[in-house]
């Protein structure tokens, strides 16, 4: 109910924004203000509510505005263009809003509970091996149906659509599952995927689950977080943040052409019309590429590329250059010094997306195996501190809560000592997606070192946290982990804290945290602590 009338109230805000930056009190102080309260509300709730890309370009708002505040009648057409640029992307969100993925503020809805949760459907007459499949995966927020006859999931089909099937290629009453699918369930048209599962492997069954348009084929048993990473897959569901582009361009009309190009196409942009201003823009936006004309003048697209080369930090965000030269020869010497590909003006828009998207895919996917752990695939230590410097500051500024969790598992020596170290990464790995399915997008998760996570949760209030944490604590202790032939449950136990600019509380956080932890540990494990007690 609460996603909908956000959803309703977006025609409203935007009407009010077109007012605000087109009408007889634009460019006042007071209109900048809200312009700036909006947008801060649609950050916060659009993140909340799983408006993802329009949340990230509220906060680009937001920030802009709050920089032309603080230097309110300095004329800075640089900061001008930028604003116009996020407001017209803001503005495109709003008229055609979209969610991401459903996302729940406070604690995650059980997933039968919630109406946007993918449904998959499970095909198969064993009834002990579907009921616990289904409930493993449910923990993981999806809904889940459970047929047990080819005579029950033709039924189902007259009345649901599923997101994806998994189906038993032998099953249900001896009847191949990929005969039931070709016959009842791959209609012309139908593009719903379907993984197979059986108790068999061979050469012969993958070719037939293949040419019965199955999208995957497991054998029993399997780990279920391995299917997960499929239905992801197969679903599309991996996370995957807006490409964001920095656009150096001294043309504006050109700059907002590319930024509109790029825009409709889901990216976040930023002009740059000032290109002596690159670093600092650089330290600002995080871009995942640059695009850049050559020829401008106060200095060149190349000269610029080279001084990029010489920061760290940016070491390795491609470079996409903009020009009007048509020599192939000087188009080469341009790609040899700090050039990622060369594009020749006019370009077609087609061919400007592709080759953004081609760059930033890459860039992004490498950066990933720098910055992530190799086990769980999330934030490594060094990088989750970063986030988190960076969360403090954007607290800091937007005077908004920040709550911070640090998990441990519970009696993970045990676990490694009786079972081994090959099952105990897979307990470590179940959480980690645990984490990354219930919580929010816009949530920085990493592990911390070991068997310890850290969760941080920008505007997110102690309470709300503490629910959150809670609820996750719950779900891992429900999942079944496997050994060989044995089956064994795990916990978790947390501490919890707060960072709050407007109290001027340390930004020792993370000690904090472990403290709290180390209090839910005193106290027996498997529970969730705050600085001041149990929480909940």
């Amino acid at each position: 109910m609460l996603i909908t009338d956000f959803a309703q109230e977006l025609p409203a805000r935007l009407k009010e924004l077109q007012t605000l930056w087109q009408g007889h009190e634009r460019g006042t102080q007071a209109s900048l203000l809200r312009i700036k309260t909006i947008a801060h509300e649609l950050s916060s709730l659009g993140a909340a509510h799983g408006y993802l890309a329009l949340a990230e370009v509220a906060t680009l708002v937001e920030d802009n505005v709050g920089s032309m505040l603080e230097n309110f009648g300095h004329n800075d057409s640089a900061r001008q263009h930028a604003l116009y640029q996020h407001l017209n992307a803001l503005g495109a969100m709003l008229a055609r809003p979209q969610p991401d993925k459903p996302l729940v503020p406070g604690v995650p809805m059980a997933s039968g509970a919630d109406p946007l949760a993918r449904r998959i459907a499970i095909v198969d007459s064993d009834a002990d091996f579907a009921q616990f499949l289904a409930a493993e995966i449910a923990h993981f927020g999806f809904a889940v149906d459970h047929l047990a006859s080819a005579q029950d999931f033709r039924a189902y089909l007259a009345t649901h659509t599923p997101d994806l099937v998994v189906m038993d290629m032998l099953r249900p009453e001896n009847q191949k599952g990929l005969q039931v699918v070709e016959q009842s369930y791959l209609a012309p048209g139908n593009s719903t995927p379907v993984i197979f599962i059986s108790a068999h492997d061979s050469l012969e069954s993958r070719l037939a689950a293949i040419r019965a348009g199955g999208h995957a084929f497991f054998r029993k048993p399997f780990k279920v977080t391995d299917l997960l990473d499929t239905v992801d897959h197969v679903l599309g569901l991996e996370r995957r943040a807006p490409y964001r582009v920095l656009i150096v361009e001294d043309a504006p009309s050109l700059a907002r052409l590319y930024a509109s190009t790029l825009t409709g196409a889901g990216m976040i942009t930023e002009v740059l019309t000032q290109p002596m201003a690159l670093l600092s823009a650089l330290d600002r936006f995080c871009p995942d590429l640059i695009l850049m004309d050559i020829y401008m003048p106060e200095v060149n697209g190349i000269e610029l590329a080279q001084v990029i080369q010489q920061h760290r930090s940016y070491l390795g965000v491609p470079v996409i250059f903009l020009s009007a030269e048509r020599d192939p020869a000087k188009q080469l010497l341009a790609l040899g010094q700090g050039g990622d590909n060369f594009l020749t003006k006019p370009v077609e828009p087609d061919n400007l997306i592709k080759a953004v998207t081609i760059r930033a895919k890459h860039y992004q996917s490498l950066r990933a195996l720098m910055l992530k752990d190799s086990l769980t695939g999330l934030l490594n230590h060094a990088r989750l501190l970063e986030q988190l410097d960076h969360e403090i500051d954007r607290a800091t500024r937007r005077g908004s809560p920040l709550s911070v969790g640090l998990i441990d598992i519970d009696h993970f020596k045990m676990v490694n000592d009786r079972w081994g170290h090959v099952v105990g990464d897979n307990v470590i790995v179940s959480l980690a997606r645990l984490l990354r399915e219930r919580l929010r997008v816009v949530d920085i998760i990493g592990r911390y070192g070991g068997e310890e996570f850290l969760v941080v949760l920008p505007d997110t209030a102690l309470a709300d946290a503490v629910r959150v944490l809670d609820d996750l604590r719950t779900r891992f202790a429900a999942l079944h982990q496997h050994a060989r032939e044995s089956v064994f449950q795990v916990s978790f136990s947390a501490g919890v804290v707060e960072f709050c600019p407007a109290q001027g509380v340390d930004r020792n956080i993370v000690e904090q945290a472990d403290s709290a932890l180390y209090s839910a540990k005193r106290a027996g494990r498997n529970c969730v602590f705050t600085t001041a007690g149990m929480a909940g």
